[in-house]
Order: structure tokens, then C-alpha cells, then sequence
């Protein structure tokens, strides 16, 4: 997690997704919303390829950056 510079648990790592899902889901029909960004930064990153396939699916419309930058 970004407080501790390490991956998160499996129970954080639920938690983030479903949050996640649930944006994706509020604002994919906001015209504003040009692109996904998962896990912006360095900080306990993740299953970047797996995620970015996940939010595609979810929102084909937008395009999906899975890795925009490291600060570690």
C-alpha cells in the first residue's frame, strides 16, 4: 500500500477492486471520462495487466493505462 511501499493483502486487494469497479460503473457514462488509470504511481501496484484486461471489459468504450508513472 502507498504507506508501506508493499503490495497489499489479499483482503485490501478486494476491497480496492470492487471500489474500483464501482467508479468504473458511476462514471463510464460521464462523457469527461477519457481514460482509466489503475494504480497511478509506484506505490503498491499490482496485477497491472490483469486489472487493465478487467477495466476493458468492463468499459471497452475508454482506453486503459496500466502504468502511468513509478515513484518507487
Amino acid at each position: 500500500s502507498m504507506d508501506t511501499g508493499k503490495v497489499p493483502d489479499g483482503p485490501a486487494r478486494t476491497q480496492w477492486e470492487a471500489e474500483y469497479r464501482a467508479v468504473i460503473d458511476q462514471h463510464r457514462s460521464s462523457p469527461s471520462v477519457v481514460m482509466w488509470v489503475n494504480q497511478n504511481e509506484g506505490w503498491g501496484q499490482y496485477d497491472q495487466a490483469r486489472i487493465a484486461d478487467e477495466v476493458k471489459a468492463q468499459d471497452p468504450s475508454r482506453l486503459v493505462n496500466n502504468m502511468s508513472g513509478v515513484n518507487c
